[in-house]
């Protein structure tokens, strides 16, 4: 299978904030992350990625304890864009 990936959130977080890349490295088959150009002095935004490739079922879920670690974990703002779930 090719991975199929897809947008899921935009994160803020504090600036020196590394947790969105520590997380996104620790499992790179599943989550990708690419830090967005910002005016902002203070926080850093995120463009967060998930692997659909095990089909959407599997993505969703994947997208879901993301966004789930990444709100417990940190600092962050999640900006939650449409994740599909049937």
């Amino acid at each position: 299978m090719n991975p199929e990936w897809r947008v899921v959130a935009v994160v803020s977080t504090p600036i020196l904030n590394t947790a969105v890349s520590d997380v996104c490295d620790a499992e790179p088959a599943h989550f990708r992350s690419r830090r967005l150009p910002s005016r902002c002095e203070s926080l850093s935004h995120w463009e967060l990625m998930v692997n659909y490739e095990q089909g959407e079922l599997s993505g969703a879920a994947s997208a879901g304890i993301l966004l789930r670690m990444l709100r417990t974990t940190t600092a962050a703002r999640v900006v939650d864009l449409d994740v599909a779930c049937d």
